[in-house]
């Protein structure tokens, strides 16, 4: 895996030639990390396919090829969506999703996305809820003591039209530990062309910063994949050489990600094999303390852990700006209120499937 990601087709070729039971689980491996986009790609013009199952391949080009059609879509209900709120004049931000595939990727179909994530203000979800609800969106989410409540222990509401799925924000991540500065976000957004218009996203510092984050939050649930750490690594090479990484570092500690930045940097950097060829952060990450693991094995149990793995959870709580105690006791006290705006029980829908 680590041959792959460092781009060590030899060492990879080595590896697994000869070997149709290594080379099954591989690809098996990599389907279970939600890398399918990235792989296919890393064959086109490649030796390695012949390593492969030819069935196997062709049925993975055939699901791309499916997957494509359906972001295209989402990419067409994007220029929908930034038309109806830029005539409320409203402002909002593109996260993750199409804005990554074409800034990171080279194209929007080159990243998997199965939704449209945009952050508003919080003073600006009532109106935005009602807005896309009377555009003919089912919000799948619940409220159940109001928006106003729920931005305390959630970060969003998600939406559904048709094959469209949207994640509402109100907040980039939501944790007793973050002290986000939402004014420098809205301050220091820029615009990006996606779906032939520009479309004002985060800069490539906050968007780097908030998808280490998020890739965190799903690790400390048992669902981080490596699927994020090929985002951030496609993000760090690109940005290598332009970021000042120390002030990355200074504004995460600002925040209340100080430990976490780091730590997932520094994970994701080990995956990769990236260190000589991102160099200067490698030397940035060589002078902050982190928790990632440094052991191949430690870092395959995190990413290939089961949903809810108490060993994830114990890892993440080191991390963050606050006691364990208080992360542990927050994680239990908040999940009830994060299930149900989530996961909310239809009671009508029990009903009728009883009957």
């Amino acid at each position: 895996m680590g041959y792959w990601l460092g781009g060590e087709t030899g060492a990879l070729t080595d590896a697994l030639a000869g070997d149709a039971q290594a080379a099954r689980l591989f690809l098996d491996f990599l389907d279970r990390q939600h890398l399918r986009f990235q792989f296919m790609a890393s064959l086109e013009g490649s030796e390695l396919r012949s390593l492969f199952a030819t069935a196997t391949l062709i049925e993975w080009e055939r699901s791309i090829g499916e997957r494509r059609a359906r972001q295209a879509g989402l990419v067409e209900e994007l220029a929908d969506l930034d038309d109806l709120l830029r005539s409320r004049g409203i402002d909002y931000r593109l996260l993750k999703g199409p804005f990554l595939g074409q800034r990171f990727f080279g194209g929007v179909e080159r990243r998997p996305f199965g939704d449209l994530d945009l952050l508003v203000r919080p003073a600006h979800f009532a109106e935005v809820d009602a807005l896309v609800v009377a555009t003919g969106f089912e919000r799948l989410s619940a409220l159940p003591f109001g928006h106003r409540f729920a931005t305390r222990f959630a970060h969003g509401c998600d939406y559904r039209r048709g094959a469209c799925r949207l994640d509402l924000h109100w907040a980039p991540a939501t944790h007793p530990s973050y002290r986000i500065d939402e004014g420098r976000l809205w301050q220091e957004g820029t615009a990006f062309e996606v779906a032939n218009r520009r479309i004002p996203v985060l800069t490539d510092e906050s968007a780097l910063l908030f998808v280490a984050v998020s890739f965190f939050e799903d690790l400390d649930r048992g669902a981080g994949r490596l699927k994020s750490v090929v985002d951030l690594e496609r993000m760090l090479t690109r940005m290598e050489g332009t970021t000042d990484w120390s002030s990355l570092f200074l504004r995460a500690e600002a925040e209340g990600f100080g430990s976490i930045l780091p730590s997932i940097l520094r994970l994701a950097m080990d995956f990769a094999n990236a260190d000589q060829r991102l160099r200067s952060l490698a030397n940035e990450l060589d002078r902050q303390a982190n928790d990632a693991p440094i052991d191949w094995a430690a870092r395959v149990a995190l990413v290939d852990a089961a949903p809810g793995r108490l060993h994830n959870k114990l890892w993440a709580s080191k991390l963050y700006a606050c006691s364990r105690g208080l992360a542990l006791g927050w994680w239990v006290l908040s999940l009830p209120m994060r299930r149900a705006v989530y996961a909310p029980i239809s009671f009508r829908g029990m009903f009728r499937r009883k009957r």
